[in-house]
């Protein structure tokens, strides 16, 4: 998943690369998100999101038992996939929020822009994520 705006009140977490949340200092962080899916076609799919994790000087690695799936099924065009996880970081370490889906020509991660008609509202943005210092 890819982070390409961050709040300006935004301290001791970096997003590198738009995707690497890295963290400056050693705790317990709370990684929150939720991710507009969505597929245009008749088909099932099936959203993969899992927690990938590379310690400081180390190398990406997938975090065991972190995978859910959520299928979209034939009469559903979106889904919104949202939850939390709570890792224990040293300073350096950087986490990737991972996704994959079987049907993967036609399903995306889908930000949708302001809209006027029939009323006007903001735009949906295809990820936000949230990460706070628990300890």
């Amino acid at each position: 998943m890819l982070y390409r705006q961050t709040e300006p009140a935004s301290t001791g977490i970096t997003i590198v690369a738009d995707s690497d949340i890295t963290m400056a200092t050693t705790g317990i962080y709370n990684l929150q998100f939720s991710a507009q899916l969505d597929k245009d076609n008749t088909q099932t799919a099936l959203v993969d999101i899992w927690l990938a994790k590379k310690p400081a000087g180390g190398t990406w690695l997938d975090v065991e038992w972190t995978d859910t799936q959520i299928p979209i099924p034939t009469d559903v065009d979106q889904a919104v996939a949202a939850w939390n996880f709570i890792v224990d970081a040293s300073a350096g370490d950087a986490y990737r929020i991972m996704w994959s889906t079987t049907n993967s020509i036609r399903s995306r991660i889908l930000a949708i822009p302001p809209r006027t008609t029939p009323l006007a509202v903001p735009g949906i943005p295809s990820v936000i994520l949230t990460v706070t210092q628990a300890r």
